[in-house]
């Protein structure tokens, strides 16, 4: 049967899953930053676990423990969240300039840092077949799963700004499925960036620019989720991450410009 036979007969439960999922992921970042930056981090943990444990694009399976890729994402990961909880260990010597402060997105630096040197290290002590495109899928889902600790960063900066990307995005992934909807979602939230900048004396198009990338992100997310190569359950982890991790930097944006 061909992918697009296969495709078809998918429930429409299975479609949409992974948009239902991180639509519950984000409501429960913004749930958790009410308790504090420790119970989101704990959260986004919980999302770079699913990068970490994605199969690869040419795999079927719903969830894959190697401890090759595992290693790197998790590691990567962990090391951006603690340095965005705690930015301060990257401050130089007494009397030097401070390189971050509060609501700080210098740790995602040091994560890729570690994600590159860890990955070939653990590929490459293991020379295989096909070890170009696995370590090219282990590096791109460390990538997203420190671009994801910008849900951390915002809220470490304001917490308005969280919340506000949190309902964009959920409202996206909700309501986002067909393109054209998608597209007036992205619309209505450029609008609301208007009058929001407007209110608070912004430049207009700086207001529309940012509320509107935040929905964008999210429904960028969804669309690479579906294109991850797989079938179904193959791309459901993936496609939980991918509107989460790509919409963290552009809400930490939000939140740096003072938007809301």
């Amino acid at each position: 049967m061909s992918r697009v036979r296969e495709e078809a007969r998918a429930p429409l439960l299975v479609q949409v899953a992974p948009r239902l999922v991180a639509a519950l992921l984000v409501v429960a970042l913004a749930a958790a930053s009410r308790f504090g930056e420790l119970a989101l981090a704990v959260v986004l943990l919980g999302v770079q676990a699913l990068a970490a444990f994605a199969p690869r694009p040419w795999e079927e399976r719903a969830f894959v423990v190697r401890p090759d890729k595992a290693l790197p994402v998790v590691t990567a990961g962990a090391v951006t969240l603690a340095t965005t909880l705690a930015p301060s260990v990257l401050d130089g010597a007494a009397g030097h300039v401070r390189v971050a402060g509060s609501g700080s997105l210098a740790g995602a630096g040091v994560g890729l840092g570690v994600l590159v040197i860890v990955s070939f290290v653990t590929r490459l002590s293991r020379p295989v077949a096909g070890t170009v495109p696995a370590l090219a899928d282990t590096l791109l889902c460390g990538v997203l799963a420190v671009l994801a600790c910008g849900w951390l960063a915002a809220a470490g900066s304001r917490p308005a700004p969280l919340v506000v990307g949190a309902v964009l995005c959920v409202v996206v992934l909700v309501l986002g499925r067909r393109g054209y909807v998608a597209f007036w979602l992205v619309t209505a939230a450029a609008l609301a960036g208007v009058v929001v900048a407007a209110s608070e004396g912004l430049p207009v198009a700086l207001g529309a620019g940012a509320l509107a990338a935040v929905a964008a992100s999210a429904r960028l997310g969804v669309a690479a989720g579906e294109r991850w190569g797989a079938l179904p359950p193959g791309r459901w982890a993936i496609g939980c991450v991918l509107p989460v991790a790509l919409s963290g930097p552009v809400v930490f944006a939000v939140s740096v410009v003072g938007l809301v």
